[in-house]
């Protein structure tokens, strides 16, 4: 998940930290998912 940007305020500064953007944003997502899929495995 992408939000919009503020110019000048905003993370990524440059196109090379893009995929880092993109890491973390994989991560902060499993941080959530994890515990709520161990307490119930079929919600997938």
């Amino acid at each position: 998940m992408k939000f919009s940007k503020l110019s000048g305020k905003s993370y990524p500064v440059n196109i090379a930290q893009v995929p880092t953007e993109k890491l973390e944003g994989l991560c902060r997502t499993l941080f959530i998912a994890v515990p709520l899929l161990k307490e119930d495995p079929n919600l997938l």
